[in-house]
């Protein structure tokens, strides 16, 4: 099936196309958009703050067990650990899209506000945040030959120090490398058990980095291919 472009690219933002938005609920949208902004951001910081506890309460007490806790269970109770840590790193992916989606969002209202009443139609609306979308990854689409690609290169150098991808990083290591420990521990009498470990905490942290970078792309990927399914999965968060 042939995919709908998307009518946003080259809108005019003083059409009228669908009935008008109520103007004075532009407010209350803008403080519902930043209440969920910083919830995101609360549920996320409250994961992060969760998962280093829990590491740095377990991980010493199984150390300091020594012989009383046998390789098995140590390796059990670290591996795990690893995979609560793997879980954890998904839910913070899904936050960060969702945070990603509400501070565009209420980019777009506080934009929305400076338009006439008459303005406010549900194809404006949209058409506003696909500009305010624009405004903020454009820089990381490549157009070449006419047609445009995701730029991964700028995609990763631009938000890999960013405070978001840290944190998402700092869980997705501990968690591949508690992984690989806890594997480690259960082969221990296997003579490529650390080999084993290393390609798990390798395969771990790598899947977790690319499932991240994909969703990011996901958010602006309207501004490669224009079609209306990528931008209502923006959208729609």
């Amino acid at each position: 099936m042939k995919r709908q472009k998307h009518p946003f690219r080259n809108v005019d933002l003083t059409g009228e196309v669908y009935k008008p938005f109520p103007s004075q609920d532009l407010g209350r949208l803008y403080d519902q958009a930043c209440a969920e902004l910083s919830l995101q951001q609360e549920k996320r910081d409250y994961i992060v703050k969760s998962y280093i506890l829990l590491i740095s309460v377990i991980v010493p007490l199984i150390v300091s067990l020594g012989n009383k806790v046998t390789p098995v269970h140590a390796g059990a109770i670290l591996l795990l650990m690893g995979l609560t840590g793997y879980v954890f790193s998904l839910i913070i992916i899904r936050y960060r899209v969702y945070k990603e989606s509400y501070w565009i969002t209420c980019i777009a209202i506080a934009q929305l506000s400076n338009l006439e009443q008459e303005s406010l139609t549900k194809h404006n609306i949209q058409a506003m945040y696909y500009k305010c979308l624009k405004k903020k990854w454009m820089k990381c689409v490549k157009e070449k030959d006419g047609k445009r690609k995701v730029n991964y290169r700028k995609l990763v150098s631009s938000t890999f120090f960013s405070a978001e991808t840290l944190m998402f990083l700092v869980v997705a290591f501990f968690s591949a490398i508690i992984s690989g420990l806890g594997l480690d521990f259960l082969l221990s009498g296997c003579r490529f058990g650390m080999g084993f470990s290393f390609l798990l905490s390798a395969i771990m942290f790598i899947t977790l980095l690319c499932r991240y970078y994909s969703y990011l792309k996901d958010i602006f990927m309207v501004l490669v291919d224009g079609s209306s399914e990528s931008f209502n999965f923006a959208f729609s968060k």
